[in-house]
C-alpha cells in the first residue's frame, strides 16, 4: 500500500521528540492556535479503502492496544479475515497533562515503529474512535486541557483527509453506510470523550458497583453533547439492515462502577428513547475500555433488545487470576485475558454472530442473534 510522509522505523521516541524541536509542535504554537500535526512527520500506513458494494460478512473490533506491549493479537485479528476492522479507542497509550503532547505524539511514533501493526495497518479497511488514553488522560472528558490539540493528531494517524466533513467542528464522531441494497451495513462511530461531563467519584471508592465513580441523576449531565445527540438522530433515520454504533466504553452493561453510560441515567434513557423514536432497526452496540471481554443484552425502555459486544484489551488484559464481576445484562461469563472481537452477518440466514476470541484463536466467547428481532 502506498504510503506518505516521512518514513519513522524503529526509532526511540526520545529521538522522534529530539526532531520536533523547532516545529510547530512547540507548546508556543500549541497556545497560539497552530496545533500539533503529525502530516509529514511520521509515515502513516494507508489502509485499503472499504468498497462500498461490498457485502460484509466479518467486522472485526478491537481496543486498548499499548504501543510497547506484545501485539500477537493483531495476528489473532487478521487471521479471522475481518472485511473491515474498528478500533474502538485506547489505541495508543499516550497520557499527557502538558501541552507540547510529547507522550502522546511518542506514543503514535511507536506503534508506526512497529513493524505488526504497520502490517496490520495495511492489511485491511479500518475506522477509528479514541477513548481516554489516546484522547489525551485517563477516564478525562469535557475539561481536559488539551483536547483541542489531541484531536488533529487523532485524524493525522487514522488518516483523515483534511477536507473530510469530520473533521469540522469539535468533535471526532462519524458514520456511514456501506454494502449494497438489503445487505446495507451503518457504522456510527460516537465521541465519548470530547464532550462528556465529570463522573462523580465514589465516595466507597473500590467497593463493588462504586469501584471508581457512582451514579449521577442530574439531567443537565451529558456524554455526548446536544449537537452530537441532534447528529445521531440524524444517522438512525436513514435507511439501513444492520447498524453497528461504537461506544468507547460500555452503555448496556451494568453491575460495575467503572467508566459507563449507566453513571449518566439520563443520557442512558436518552439513547433508548432515540431508538423508539426513529425506529432504527438492526443495531449492534460495540465497546471496549473494560480489559474484559463481554456480551451483553437488555431490553429495556426499547422496542427490541439492544445487544452489546465489548472487547478489551488486545494487549492490556489482566495478567492476574481472573475474578468475576457482577453482570446483570451479561450473557454468560466475562473473559479477561487479551482478546479481539469478531461480528459475523450471515445474509442468507439473516443472523449476526458475536464473538471473542482468545491468542489461540480459540472462540471463548459466542452469541447468535436474529436479525429479523432486531426490528421494530
Amino acid at each position: 500500500m502506498a504510503t506518505g510522509g516521512k518514513l519513522v522505523s524503529n526509532i526511540a521516541r526520545r529521538d522522534v521528540l529530539a526532531g520536533l524541536a523547532g516545529t510547530a509542535l512547540l507548546p508556543a504554537a500549541a497556545q497560539a492556535g497552530s496545533f500539533p500535526t503529525l502530516a509529514g512527520l511520521l509515515d502513516v500506513p494507508v489502509s485499503p479503502t472499504l468498497d462500498p458494494e461490498l457485502r460484509l460478512t466479518r467486522i472485526g473490533i478491537g481496543s486498548c492496544f499499548n504501543q510497547n506491549r506484545d501485539g500477537s493479537l493483531l495476528d489473532v485479528a487478521l487471521r479471522s479475515r475481518p472485511d473491515l476492522f474498528l478500533f474502538m479507542g485506547d489505541n495508543v497509550y499516550g497520557d499527557t497533562r502538558s501541552p507540547d503532547l510529547n507522550e502522546l505524539i511518542g506514543a503514535y511514533a511507536a506503534a508506526l515503529a512497529r513493524p505488526d501493526y504497520r502490517r496490520f495497518r495495511a492489511a485491511m479497511p479500518m475506522v477509528a474512535v479514541w477513548d481516554d488514553h489516546d484522547f489525551g488522560l485517563n477516564d478525562a472528558g469535557v475539561t481536559y486541557a488539551w483536547k483541542a490539540a489531541t484531536r488533529p493528531l487523532f485524524f493525522d494517524f487514522w488518516n483523515v483527509p483534511a477536507d473530510a466533513p469530520r473533521r469540522q467542528g469539535s468533535g471526532i464522531n462519524d458514520a456511514f453506510i456501506t454494502g449494497p441494497k438489503g445487505a446495507r451495513v451503518q457504522v456510527i462511530l460516537l465521541d465519548t470523550r470530547s464532550f462528556r461531563d465529570d463522573w462523580t467519584p465514589s465516595p466507597t471508592r473500590g467497593q463493588p458497583g462504586a469501584e471508581s465513580y457512582v451514579e449521577n441523576p442530574d439531567p443537565s449531565r451529558t456524554i455526548l453533547g446536544e449537537a452530537q445527540w441532534q447528529w445521531l438522530e440524524a444517522q438512525l433515520r436513514q435507511p439501513a439492515d444492520v447498524r453497528i454504533i461504537v461506544t468507547s466504553y460500555q452503555l448496556v452493561a451494568d453491575g460495575h462502577g467503572y467508566e459507563c453510560w449507566r453513571l449518566f441515567p439520563h443520557e442512558r434513557a436518552r439513547f433508548r428513547a432515540l431508538v423508539s423514536r426513529t425506529r432504527a432497526n438492526g443495531i449492534v452496540l460495540v465497546s471496549g475500555d473494560r480489559h474484559r471481554a463481554g456480551i451483553y443484552r437488555d431490553a429495556t425502555g426499547v422496542p427490541y433488545p439492544l445487544h452489546e459486544l465489548t472487547s478489551s484489551s488486545i494487549n492490556m488484559g489482566w495478567a492476574g487470576e481472573h475474578r468475576e464481576e457482577a453482570g446483570p445484562n451479561r450473557i454468560g461469563p466475562s473473559y479477561s485475558a487479551n482478546n479481539v472481537g469478531l461480528i459475523r452477518l450471515d445474509w442468507e440466514r439473516r443472523e449476526i454472530g458475536l464473538d471473542i476470541l482468545d491468542a489461540g484463536d480459540r472462540v471463548v466467547l459466542s452469541q447468535g442473534i436474529a436479525m429479523d428481532a432486531l426490528r421494530i
